[in-house]
């Protein structure tokens, strides 16, 4: 039963009740007493139908209440593990943007640099590239191992993500794991440069930093 209907019960216990109290007066008042202890079983009656409706009433309310409160309380957990998601992946993208930055002028600068010594005199060799590679990624080994524990933790935040997530929430469940997806891309994109020129490892990274900011807009402003 609804609250509204175990109300309208309590009222109609109520309803006999005085039915039954003002014709067990007049039994008082007339003296007839096999009256009064007929209306007696009705006004037991009456006060068993009160006590289910008003209780029962009483019982769904604190019921609704709890739910609602549960409600809310997943609601909030799903907005604050949502807005640790966001905060991760913005330190994330910096970690792999600075990466990406500095192995991409590492390269460039060793390629530039060996273009020049054929044009010049000079006995000294300039660093190769993949060397000048090979020491950017060392450079930047503590900014991608801070970017890869994050990621592993971004992916407990989705799985809380899931287990509270609701139907109208602001930013979808969806939209959560279509970040995690990409900024790993993102992560692999960066670190994967065996067999790769210059050119084909920024289109690489380029790519993959697209389809994560275009995902990460779906979260709001970072």
């Amino acid at each position: 039963m609804t609250i509204s209907q175990y109300f309208i019960l309590g009222w109609i216990g109520c309803g006999i009740f005085i039915l039954f109290a003002l014709i067990w007066l007049f039994g008082l008042i007339t003296s007839q007493p096999r009256l009064r202890f007929a209306c007696d079983f009705f006004l037991v009656g009456a006060l068993f139908i009160m006590l289910i409706g008003f209780g029962g009433r009483h019982k769904q309310v604190l019921l609704q209440e709890k739910r609602q409160a549960a409600i809310a309380l997943k609601h909030k957990n799903y907005d604050q593990t949502g807005e640790k998601f966001r905060q991760n992946s913005t330190d994330i993208a910096k970690s792999i943007d600075e990466a990406a930055t500095s192995v991409t002028t590492a390269w460039q600068d060793a390629l530039k640099a060996n273009q020049q010594k054929k044009k010049s005199k000079s006995k000294k060799a300039p660093l190769s590239p993949s060397k000048a590679v090979s020491q950017a990624f060392k450079d930047e080994k503590s900014q991608l191992e801070k970017g890869k524990k994050k990621l592993l933790k971004q992916a407990d935040l989705l799985a809380l993500l899931k287990q509270y997530q609701y139907k109208n929430a602001k930013i979808k469940y969806a939209s959560y794991k279509a970040v995690q997806k990409t900024e790993l891309a993102y992560y692999n994109a960066v670190v994967s440069i065996n067999g790769l020129t210059l050119a084909q490892y920024q289109k690489q990274v380029s790519r993959a930093k697209e389809k994560y900011d275009q995902a990460a807009s779906e979260l709001g402003p970072r």
